[in-house]
């Protein structure tokens, strides 16, 4: 194997992490069944518990998740020292998907309804 056939490999490892499934997506019939499946489906993702709101994916495909004001905040200023860990809506062949933006790890979403966002 040469230099370059070892480059694309490796090119293509790092690459396949970085795309996203399918397209962005916004949630529709926001119920309580689908709003609880995206908490515990976000909060395995981050190992916490989560609050989201009922209009949680509704406006925006992106929402962000901050760390607790208790754990990690600047003791002066109150303010986060990490940034949020960003979750994506998507859609795929009729199907919806949470997306860590972060990782690019896809979750896949049973009872959530979304439609595609039309741009």
């Amino acid at each position: 194997m040469n230099i370059r056939s070892i480059g694309l490999a490796v090119l293509a490892i790092v690459t396949s992490g970085c795309t996203s499934v399918g397209v962005p997506a916004l949630r529709v019939d926001a119920t309580e069944t689908d709003r609880e499946e995206l908490r515990r489906v976000i909060a395995d993702a981050l190992g916490t518990t989560v609050v989201i709101g009922r209009d949680a994916f509704t406006d925006d495909h992106r929402v962000g998740f901050g760390p607790p004001m208790t754990a990690r905040t600047e003791a002066a200023t109150g303010r986060i020292s990490e940034p949020p860990a960003i979750f994506e809506l998507r859609s795929r062949a009729g199907r919806c998907y949470l997306v860590h933006a972060d990782t690019g790890q896809t979750y896949s979403l049973e009872s959530v309804r979304c439609r595609v966002i039309e741009r």
